[in-house]
């Protein structure tokens, strides 16, 4: 019997500081979108090349949430949800943590987000997940052994990590633009707090919120 593998990835929206009032944001969104196989990964992937080429972009040119204009935001969430794939997501309201250990420094927070938004999603074993690559080789380790020690404790929720550049990965960048749709939820002084959330709800299997 073959195991059902998931392909992940996973980006985020918002800083891991909590210096609240000095340049920190209040909330965190990360955002894993969720693939059954490698054929719906690569379909989506097309998809979105497709759609930076009609926008007459350099095929280099990356897409990201908070850089973009509203109506490109909303054009581009809009073409991806042809693509077979679901959502889940986390978003924390970084005041009401109370983990001693997740607030000091940002990797030991990062660790703790990406730990506890697979950890309510239980379905998802043997994963293959693809993180952001701009991070240091020091930083690389920590997060392999990180997971290693928290996550495959009871099961393997982990198979392999591959860190990926944003720049060249278009579903790195498609976790990236869900995250900011997600997190921008929270900023309900904006006029368009809600729009981008509402093209991606259909995919949305899971939201978890600690208010």
């Amino acid at each position: 019997m073959l195991k059902s593998k998931k392909i992940v990835f996973i980006d985020d929206s918002g800083d891991p500081g909590f210096k609240f009032g000095r340049g920190s944001t209040k909330y965190f969104a990360i955002a894993l979108v969720v693939f059954d196989d490698d054929i719906d990964a690569e379909e989506t992937s097309v998809i979105i090349k497709k759609f930076r080429r009609s926008l007459g972009w350099a095929s280099h040119r990356e897409f990201k949430f908070h850089q973009l204009r509203s109506d490109i935001c909303c054009d581009f969430l809009r073409a991806v949800m042809k693509g077979n794939f679901t959502i889940r997501a986390m978003l924390l309201d970084k005041t009401k943590i109370a983990d001693n250990q997740a607030i000091q420094g940002k990797t030991n927070f990062y660790h703790f987000a990406i730990k506890e938004v697979l950890a309510h999603n239980p379905d998802i074993n043997n994963a293959h997940i693809h993180l952001d690559g701009k991070a240091e080789n020091e930083y690389k380790r920590a997060v392999r052994t990180y997971f290693r020690q928290h996550l495959n404790v009871t099961k393997k929720t982990v198979e392999k990590f591959k860190f990926v550049d944003s720049k060249t990965d278009n579903l790195i960048q498609l976790a990236d633009m869900v995250a900011g749709a997600i997190r921008r939820t929270t900023e309900t002084d904006k006029s368009d707090h809600d729009r981008y959330y509402k093209i991606i709800k259909s995919k949305i299997v899971d939201l978890w919120k600690n208010d």
